[in-house]
């Protein structure tokens, strides 16, 4: 059967009209964009930096780090300000967030609550992601907010896995994914993280004593001294090297080798507290003692994480107030609690039942 004049008549105007499919399709693309071009104005306009404004940021970024080296609520308090003071003036300037992220989360129970400083820590890495949302390191410092204040294990690997395929040279962010696993007793596959984290870089302290970690949780304690022996002879007096030395020497029960190593004490709580264990450790008990009692009336003074009294309590034997100060730490949510199972010496208290249920409400 054969088309009728009128339907090639009809069909001849539907194609040649302008309410035909060429021009709906017009009609759809300038729709579009119109509605791209609406969301985009309702974006804050975030300025283009000149050359010098560049400069001049970059400069202050250099400064707050190098103050936050010697980390005092004086130090804090001034690279704060001007880090924020740059974000005001250099909004783009994506590196700024990144330093007030790291200061922040650095507070955290050292100097200040651990609630506080972190949320001061969100806020920024929050700020750096509406800017650009795959940047590895505003990845990292999430996945650190998430294994450190919130303890979401699942979603701080998902944020670590991120950062490391955005930069996957990173030693500092894969050596974290080695701490991660670590906690979670997952040891084979921290030793495969921390061992390629050494492969990009030894020159990093925190892949050194992550890794020392793991050979101190394999149950190579002798390993793991001659490996941060020599770490310490290119790097001496770096803090890091002497506090997981000494905690490995404890641990091997060479007591007094530990207590030498950290030397005189001072009135820094965390320098105290690690005394103390050693001091307790050799049966020195009244000077453990006086070192516990040291802290208590530094804590009433500023902010002392309960970790440190915790860990004296538990070499003393005094188990009931060590679960008291846990029991706080648990609370203002301390980024020490993470390493409840396997850091010296609270692991010591792991056969109390306080102590499981502890670790099961951390979800460890």
């Amino acid at each position: 059967m054969q088309d009728s004049p009128a339907d090639e008549t009809t069909s001849t105007d539907s194609e040649s009209s302008p309410g035909g499919f060429g021009f709906l399709v017009l009609l759809l693309g300038v729709a579009l964009f119109l509605a791209v071009a609406w969301f985009d104005s309702r974006k804050p306009s975030v300025p283009r930096l000149s050359p010098a404004g560049r400069a001049e940021a970059a400069d202050i970024c250099r400064k707050a780090r190098e103050m936050s080296q010697v980390l005092t609520l004086e130090n804090v308090a001034e690279a704060a300000d001007q880090l924020d003071r740059c974000v005001e003036r250099y909004p783009a300037w994506e590196e700024t967030y990144l330093v007030l992220a790291s200061l922040h989360r650095q507070t955290a129970d050292r100097l200040k609550l651990p609630r506080e400083a972190m949320q001061q820590a969100a806020s920024a890495i929050h700020s750096l992601l509406e800017l650009n949302p795959k940047h590895p390191a505003a990845r990292a410092e999430l996945a650190l907010y998430k294994l450190l204040y919130d303890w979401d294990w699942t979603g701080a690997e998902a944020e670590l896995q991120m950062a490391l395929a955005g930069d996957p040279q990173n030693a500092e962010v894969r050596a974290w994914f080695a701490r991660l696993l670590q906690v979670q007793g997952r040891l084979s596959a921290a030793r495969v993280e921390v061992e390629r984290a050494l492969q990009k870089d030894q020159s990093r302290v925190l892949p050194l004593t992550i890794f020392a970690h793991q050979l101190t949780l394999e149950g190579n304690l002798t390993g793991a001294r001659s490996f941060l022996q020599k770490q310490m002879t290119q790097l001496p007096g770096n803090s890091l090297l002497i506090y997981e030395l000494a905690a490995v020497a404890s641990e091997a029960g060479d007591h007094r080798q530990a207590l030498d190593l950290l030397g005189e004490p001072g009135n820094e709580p965390q320098s105290l507290a690690w005394s103390g264990v050693f001091l307790a450790k050799l049966g020195e008990t009244n000077q453990a003692m006086a070192n516990l009692q040291k802290i208590k009336t530094l804590s009433r003074e500023r902010y002392v994480s309960p970790f440190y009294p915790a860990i004296v309590c538990s070499a003393l034997g005094r188990k009931r107030e060590a679960f008291q100060h846990i029991g706080n730490a648990y609370t203002y949510r301390s980024p020490f609690i993470i390493g409840l199972k396997i850091d010296y010496p609270l692991k010591e208290l792991a056969a109390e039942p306080r102590f499981r249920d502890m670790a099961r409400r951390v979800g460890l």
